[in-house]
């Protein structure tokens, strides 16, 4: 079994190789093993790749937007367009769901963040009142992807569909524009974009039509940048932001993955590439992630750019957490060794691991990659929202 078999001039023997690790381990989920995964093993390995020597930030935007994308944009090109599975098609529907889009104003920087409200039409199966909400902050390393990706809105539908409001911002990426924000800078920009956004959602809950039960959520990037937003929440004096909880998927914390570190500090040994290292993402041995976001504040160990730096006495603040890892996913400890941080704090805090499951598993779900999880996942999601738990 190969996913090799198609022929694309595009794609070059780095790129092959990235899936036949895939393919080759045999505890991943035979669901990952499709053409499906194609274009996300190709892009994860393009878009954050790291065979880079380029030492500021500006030079290396420039080499990913003059190589990496243009290279990615012209695999997509000629790649064998992909029937999707019915069920996937279902999931991207739009019929029962209401969608409207809004401008916000960020601080402190005065720049314009486009927003995504979606809400189920009917809310009679979820009882009478407000509903809850989720704002949903999708992933790409900080550094690219949009709210408007194919598997991102089509994850926050499904996650409307279980009885939430979702709000999505398309904050500014440190690396690639998207049609819908043209404007890109590092480290604080992205963080501060998402930051507005929740504010925002706080001071309009009678016109979204929701209550206090406000959650953060996102991937990967998103699931830093949820942390973090927890964390600015707590310094800034303002916990009330992110009271009824946050819900990090696979998250992106560390900065920089050094092969020969395990079991120090937030890394374990899942980043080591004798274990889950180049299973559909292959993390760096240098500074390139850093330098990407902003590599001051991660020489200085801000825990505003990387969570994986936040301080004892941040931690202890935390609200209620329930962080989600996949089992072959290289970030797959830092993920749950900040879960027990935050458990030995007395911060109520859930850890899930998805066996078999690889990096960005919930959005790879809505391109057709095991969508049984991501369901799973966004149920969970709902729910941690519904809930009138824990209200502290």
């Amino acid at each position: 079994m190969s996913l090799r078999h198609e022929s694309n001039p595009e794609v070059d023997e780095r790129l092959l190789k990235a899936l036949d690790v895939l393919m080759e381990n045999p505890k991943v989920h035979p669901g990952y093993k499709k053409d499906t995964m194609r274009l996300p093993v190709f892009g994860a390995n393009l878009l954050l790749s790291y065979n880079h020597d380029e030492t500021t930030y500006k030079e290396l935007v420039k080499s990913r937007l003059e190589r990496d994308v243009p290279k990615f944009m012209a695999i997509v090109a000629k790649e064998k367009p992909i029937d999707l599975p019915e069920e996937v098609k279902a999931m991207a529907k739009e019929d029962d769901l209401e969608i409207s889009t809004d401008k916000i104003t960020s601080e402190p920087d005065g720049n314009t963040v486009p927003i995504c409200v979606i809400k189920p039409k009917d809310r009679s199966e979820f009882g009478e009142g407000p509903l809850p909400c989720v704002m949903y902050i999708h992933g790409g390393g900080m550094a690219f992807n949009s709210i408007y990706n194919p598997e991102y809105f089509t994850l926050c539908k499904v996650l409307a569909r279980q009885g939430v409001v979702v709000v999505m911002a398309e904050y500014r990426n440190t690396t690639v524009p998207t049609e819908h924000q043209s404007e890109t800078a590092p480290f604080p920009a992205g963080l501060n974009d998402c930051y507005s956004a929740l504010k925002w959602i706080h001071a309009s809950k009678e016109s979204l039509g929701i209550d206090e039960r406000i959650v953060v959520s996102g991937d990967s990037g998103g699931g830093n940048l949820t942390l973090t937003i927890a964390l600015k929440a707590i310094r800034d004096g303002e916990r009330y932001l992110v009271q009824h909880g946050i819900y990090p998927l696979c998250p992106y914390i560390a900065g920089q993955w050094p092969q020969d570190v395990q079991d120090n500090g937030i890394l374990g040994t899942s980043h080591l590439n004798s274990e889950c290292n180049q299973v559909f993402l292959n993390l760096p041995d240098n500074e390139v992630a850093a330098i990407e976001y902003s590599i001051d504040a991660f020489r200085k160990k801000d825990p505003l750019s990387w969570a994986a730096f936040a301080t004892d006495e941040d931690i202890k603040q935390f609200p209620r957490t329930t962080i989600q890892v996949s089992e072959l996913d290289p970030l797959r400890d830092e993920g749950i060794l900040f879960s027990r941080r935050l458990m030995e704090a007395g911060v109520r805090a859930t850890c899930k691991v998805l066996i078999g499951a690889v990096h960005a598993s919930t959005a790879m779900g809505c391109s057709g990659s095991v969508p049984e999880m991501t369901m799973d996942t966004l149920i969970s999601v709902a729910g941690f929202a519904r809930s009138r738990a824990f209200l502290c």
